[in-house]
């Protein structure tokens, strides 16, 4: 048996299938004078196992996610096994390369893997011809980035989309409490309280009665009686004992 093929390796990415937009990613393809009616095929990878019938025009092999979540990350070698219909025939096997891809951190890639593998029987060639289909990356990365923020994605990408979205809301969250605090210093006046106490007393010297919002040191609001005891000096009572900040404007 004769093999032909290139160094490249079919690509798979763990927890995807590998049918994209209704695109099979691995063609399996024959050129031969042989009746191929009554042969069949098996392909298998890691504990995946895969039977095909009537393959004479040829036939795909794809992956569910679930398949392709079992399989290690790297380099695994999956077989393709050609089976005569002929009982005293032997089956024939050719071994694919598969480089398993652990959740997309980069650039998408597909390489263009072509192979092909001649035996013969009875003396007639057969020609096996092993070949991936070309997918435009962006519609396997908008389906991955789809995947990811559904419920069923791996644990592993949750957190990942998690953390970031967490990271998010605390960077704005920053962000909104520089925005307010330049318009309160820019207009009225921020109180620092470092002594926990249930009476803050506050000299703003704004001049006017500014509305008053108090927080913790944690930031969270406290409900607060504010007594006005002049245009520049606020009383401000809680029911319990804190320190933190008021705002005033």
């Amino acid at each position: 048996m004769d093999c032909c093929c290139d160094d490249k390796t079919i690509t798979v990415y763990k927890g995807f299938p590998t049918k994209w937009n209704g695109t099979s990613l691995i063609d399996v393809s024959f050129d031969t004078t042989i009746d191929l009616t009554n042969f069949s095929a098996i392909f298998k990878i890691g504990n995946v196992e895969k039977t095909y019938t009537d393959i004479a025009e040829g036939f795909n092999i794809d992956l569910t996610k679930e398949e392709s979540g079992s399989l290690p990350v790297g380099l695994n070698y999956g077989e393709l096994i050609i089976i005569d219909d002929e009982t005293h025939k032997k089956p024939f096997t050719t071994a694919l390369p598969f480089n398993v891809e652990d959740f997309v951190s980069g650039d998408i890639h597909l390489d263009n893997y072509n192979a092909t593998v001649t035996t013969k029987i009875k003396k007639v060639p057969l020609t096996i011809k092993i070949e991936t289909a070309s997918i435009d990356p962006s519609i396997i990365r908008e389906y991955i980035e789809e995947h990811n923020l559904d419920e069923t994605a791996h644990p592993y990408i949750q957190g990942l989309i998690g953390q970031e979205v967490e990271a998010r809301e605390i960077a704005d969250g920053n962000l909104q409490t520089q925005i307010n605090e330049i318009s309160i210093l820019a207009n009225g006046y921020i109180h620092e309280q470092g002594v926990v106490s249930a009476v803050w007393t506050v000299q703003h010297n704004l001049n006017k009665y500014p509305s008053v919002t108090v927080v913790d040191s944690a930031e969270n609001e406290i409900i607060a009686e504010v007594e006005y005891l002049d245009k520049n000096t606020v009383k401000i009572t809680m029911s319990g004992e804190s320190k933190g900040r008021a705002y005033l404007n």
